[in-house]
């Protein structure tokens, strides 16, 4: 668990239902807050959720303790964003509180706007198989599905190991790597 955030009762970490075991936090009980509170100056949070339809879902957020605003999950089952201006750069917390149903926050990324950075994002799971990525494109959150949303300057597929390990050929191999290149 990531010491820059605090969480209250009923939000937990969950796996999500997909072959690459993406953690989401999730809340479906309470309206209690999870907090972040990044290290550094930020100006911008991005908060990355599901969306699926079937009941009301929906959480807010605020800034500081400031003002809420609603962003409503109940639309197309997809991997979404809210980017959010925290003012200026400095040290902000960010206040999330579910408000209806189920909710998952897939990450929040937390930044300087003004600033250069590098920043690493991991998409990968122990034990993850090229043949694994390519198969499981079924959910927006899903490796190849998500990659594309992030639009990265720049993508490390490091998938080999797992495949002599578990007895995959080479060609297979070959044929699934090209196909997440693609």
């Amino acid at each position: 668990w990531d010491s820059r955030f605090s969480a209250g009762a009923g939000w937990t970490l969950t796996t999500l239902n997909n072959v690459w075991g993406v953690s989401a936090i999730n809340n479906s009980t309470t309206t209690n807050a999870l907090n972040l509170t990044p290290t550094g100056d930020v100006d911008t949070f991005v908060i990355w959720y599901t969306t699926t339809t079937g009941g009301a879902r929906s959480f807010t957020w605020a800034i500081d303790g400031g003002a809420t605003t609603n962003i409503d999950c109940n639309v197309s089952k997809s991997m979404a964003s809210a980017t959010i201006p925290a003012g200026a750069a400095g040290t902000h917390t960010l206040n999330l509180s579910r408000v209806a149903g189920s909710v998952y926050i897939l990450g929040i990324q937390a930044y300087n706007s003004t600033t250069k950075c590098v920043e690493v994002l991991c998409m990968g799971r122990s034990s993850g198989r090229a043949s694994q990525a390519t198969s499981s494109k079924t959910e927006p959150w899903d490796a190849l599905n998500a990659l594309p949303l992030f639009a990265p300057d720049l993508t490390v597929i490091n998938l080999t190991i797992n495949e002599w390990l578990n007895a995959g050929t080479v060609d297979a191999w070959k044929i699934h790597m090209q196909q997440i290149i693609d």
